[in-house]
């Protein structure tokens, strides 16, 4: 799967550079998409049960979310607060994630232990 998204990603990130950082940008966008969807696909023709949709729409979600932050933040802001902002989202997510799968994050650790 790696081999196939890679020769997807290459020629259209190696077009988008040609026009300069902005359009490299739109194409790692538009790689990543076309990725996704054929990680999608790929998931759900392997899994006996399928993915149900409203998490996908989660995930976009959160590609959509980075991408308005990332729109949002000045350029020159400096580094360090750019690292705080990183920091975070990313601790707010993961204590979010946490506190709603704790129980079956337990159990998933429990099970394994034993």
């Amino acid at each position: 799967l790696s081999i196939v998204c890679t020769i997807i990603q290459v020629p259209i990130l190696w077009y988008g550079a040609k026009y300069g950082a902005q359009y490299l940008s739109a194409a790692f966008l538009v790689a990543t998409a076309i990725n996704f969807v054929i990680h999608i696909y790929v998931i759900n023709s392997y899994l006996k049960s399928s993915i149900q949709l409203r998490f996908y729409f989660k995930i976009i979600s959160f590609y959509v979310i980075g991408y308005l932050i990332s729109l949002l933040t000045p350029v020159d802001l400096a580094f360090s607060y750019k690292v705080v902002i990183f920091l975070l989202i990313a601790l707010s997510g993961v204590y979010f994630i946490s506190n709603k799968y704790k129980t079956e994050l337990k159990a998933l650790f429990n099970r394994k232990k034993s």
